[in-house]
C-alpha cells in the first residue's frame, strides 16, 4: 500500500468539511512520553495488534508563516510495516517509500503514547529527499512548511495545517481496509 495524496474526509458541503465524529480507537496506545521528539527520531504507531509502521521526525521547532504549525514538527511515515517496535535500517525505511504523505503534526501523539520513539536515524543518512508541499484550500497553491509558495506541484501533498495523531491513525486504517481516499485538489 503506498498513498500519493489523501484526505481523511467523509463528507463535504458547501466548502465545509465535516470529519468523522466517532470514538477514536485506531491507534493502540503504548507507552506516554513528556519528551519532544528530536529531529531523526524514528517512531512507531500501532493501528493493530502486532502491526507497526515507522515514522521519522523530518523537523521539530518549525517556523512559518502559517502560524497555525508554528513550533510543530513535520514527520514521514514510512510504508514500513514489522510485528514488534525495533528501529530499521535507514534502507530498509525508504525501500518501500511513504505511506501517507508527509504531515505537520502537534506532540500530543506521544504525550498520549500512541506515537513510541525506538531509536534516531540522522536525516544525512537518508537518501530519498521526497518532494513534498501542502495544499492550502484558500489560495489553492502549494505551499513548504515556512509557508514558501512553491512553484510546482509536489509528488507527496497533503493539506496545508495541523493533523494529530486522529489523522494519523485515521488515515492509515482508511488504506488498511481500502477506503476511498481524496486528492488533496478535491477539497
Amino acid at each position: 500500500m503506498n498513498a500519493r495524496t489523501l484526505y481523511d474526509m467523509t463528507e463535504q458541503n458547501n466548502g465545509v468539511i465535516f470529519l468523522e465524529e466517532d470514538t477514536f480507537n485506531e491507534l493502540i496506545v503504548m507507552k506516554a512520553s513528556r519528551k519532544n521528539p528530536k529531529i531523526g527520531d524514528v517512531f512507531v504507531v500501532q493501528p493493530l495488534p502486532e502491526v507497526y509502521y515507522c515514522g521519522h521526525v523530518i523537523e521539530t521547532n518549525i517556523q512559518s508563516k502559517n502560524p497555525f504549525i508554528n513550533g510543530m514538527c513535520l514527520v514521514f511515515i514510512y510504508n514500513y510495516k514489522t510485528i514488534k517496535p525495533v528501529l530499521p535500517s535507514a534502507e530498509a525505511l525508504e525501500r518501500n517509500g511513504l505511506l501517507i504523505p508527509p504531515v505537520v503534526i502537534n506532540y500530543q501523539g506521544w504525550t498520549k503514547g500512541y506515537y513510541l520513539t525506538i531509536g534516531n536515524i540522522a536525516l544525512e543518512q537518508m537518501k530519498n529527499k521526497f518532494d513534498y508541499g501542502f495544499w492550502s484550500t484558500t489560495t489553492r497553491r502549494y505551499y513548504s512548511t515556512t509557508g514558501e509558495e512553491l512553484k510546482h506541484k509536489p509528488e507527496y501533498r497533503d493539506i496545508y495545517g495541523l493533523a494529530s495523531y486522529g489523522y494519523i491513525g485515521r488515515t492509515i486504517h482508511r488504506l488498511l481496509n481500502d477506503l476511498e481516499l481524496f486528492e488533496v485538489e478535491d477539497i
